[in-house]
């Protein structure tokens, strides 16, 4: 999987390298970019599964409890064995590895916006467009709480208030509390050494 990130990558590089130079290879560059996407679908699926299967491993999201600041790590032994592609010794390891081919798999912005099917300048919902600005993996990590979120928050249910912000204020600032350690000692290390060290998980 982590090979075919890194072909997809060099993809896109390619394909940002003859934007920026304004090329007259119109045909190459729609070739480009639909292969680009035709595989990002692809690879993302796949990856979103594979996150949500780990994720559902440890409980996460954390909603009504602090989460864990680590995850187990498989036990060091002197037997050596063949590792094998299919398997993973660990839950951090396999998470890590995860994040790093989700920020892999990001697209830069003029992918993006074709991605999103309109113009940076166009009417489209401005929160879509903030979403794409945001990291892949956080893109992912936030989507159970943004359920959660418009389920109580939105429509006619009983918790959607409009004179008591407190109750969704109070809902969110839990949520940040259960979830900073998590981010700041398991992904945040991940961002670090994938060239996002610029980036904070908790904020």
């Amino acid at each position: 999987m982590h090979d075919a990130c890194l072909t997809f990558k060099t993809l896109v590089n390619h394909h940002t390298c003859l934007t920026d130079n304004q090329t007259k290879c119109r045909n190459l560059v729609t070739f480009l970019q639909e292969t680009i996407m035709f595989w990002y679908k692809i690879l993302k699926d796949k990856l979103t599964r594979d996150l949500d299967t780990i994720l559902k491993q440890i409980n996460y999201p954390f909603l009504s409890n602090p989460g864990p600041t680590t995850l187990p790590q498989a036990p060091v032994t002197a037997e050596k064995s063949v590792p094998s592609p299919y398997t993973h010794p660990d839950p951090a390891t396999h998470l890590a590895e995860i994040i790093k081919n989700l920020l892999i798999l990001q697209l830069p912005n003029q992918l993006r916006v074709v991605l999103g099917g309109s113009d940076v300048n166009s009417s489209k919902d401005n929160a879509d467009q903030f979403e794409t600005t945001i990291l892949l993996p956080f893109q992912l990590l936030l989507r159970p709480l943004k359920r959660r979120f418009r389920y109580h928050f939105t429509g006619t249910k009983q918790t959607n208030v409009i004179h008591k912000p407190e109750w969704y204020l109070t809902q969110i600032l839990g949520w940040l509390s259960n979830h900073a350690g998590f981010l700041e000692h398991t992904i945040q290390p991940v961002l670090d050494e994938n060239g996002h060290g610029h980036i904070d998980a908790v904020v």
